[in-house]
């Protein structure tokens, strides 16, 4: 609240000391922080706290429950809501008038429903980015690949192959990564990072960065293949990928 939440207000296109929409809060922390906030109905926030998404929603003050009120004004208010637990149907929440150092509070759904602006459109997802389809490559610390390139300090990395959608830049000197391929004009490279995460711990993640960002490009001989143990038996595997591709029309072998 120090910080991010004045570079939200700015970006968003409000002056000190008014709030935002809930639109010029998804426009400030896409244009200030680089975080992607979605739109979502009422009715649906239960489904994206169960799906592991925390939800900001608008309220009406003074129909926010009694017990977890810090003030007896009313005014239009932003919380944020984080968890639900299935067997309660409560929902966690998490007011910034608490004092500082607070972890937030379990609620009943029907109770902080009770407050919220009526038609839903003031109530903002936030992204948390373990598992997407699509043009995002997302967390996943099996795939191998035998390349790596150089990027240097402060290069930005973005979730999807267009660049559009920022999640963060290259912190330290030095950075060889490894390369997964390449679309369009980005490559696909697997970073450590924390940036996304709700948890704040750092992932393997695949992430795309420019191509023209990415330098010194090698194959890693730590990371080739050692070759089979058996080469009979490699070669007859060999031949029946070609017979496949030959006589049954399956894709051809890579080499």
């Amino acid at each position: 609240m120090q910080q991010e939440a004045h570079a939200i207000r700015r970006a968003g296109g409000r002056p000190h000391p008014a709030g935002n929409t809930a639109g010029e809060l998804r426009l400030g922390a896409e244009k200030a922080l680089g975080v992607v906030l979605r739109s979502v109905a009422a009715d649906d926030i239960p489904d994206r706290l169960h799906a592991g998404f925390a939800v900001v929603v608008g309220i009406q003050y003074a129909d926010f429950p009694t017990y977890l009120k810090v003030q007896p004004n009313d005014f239009g208010h932003a919380i944020c809501l984080f968890g639900f637990d299935e067997p309660t149907f409560r929902v966690g929440v998490f007011d910034p008038l608490w004092l500082q150092g607070a972890s937030g509070a379990w609620s009943p759904w029907t109770h902080i429903k009770g407050a919220l602006w009526p038609n839903g459109n003031h109530s903002t997802t936030t992204e948390r980015l373990v598992t997407m389809a699509g043009d995002y490559l997302i967390y996943d610390d099996d795939v191998t690949t035998q390349r790596t390139g150089a990027v240097a300090k402060g290069t930005p990395f973005f979730n999807d192959w267009k660049m559009t959608d920022r999640r963060g830049q290259i912190a330290g000197d030095g950075n060889r990564f490894r390369i997964y391929g390449r679309k369009g004009d980005a490559y696909a490279v697997r970073v450590n990072t924390s940036q996304g995460y709700a948890d704040d711990e750092a992932k393997p993640t695949l992430v795309f960065i420019a191509k023209t960002k990415v330098t010194e490009i090698v194959v890693d001989p730590d990371l080739v293949p050692a070759p089979p143990a058996n080469c009979d038996a490699a070669v007859a595997e060999r031949d029946a990928e070609w017979e496949k591709a030959l006589i049954h029309g399956e894709p051809w072998p890579s080499a």
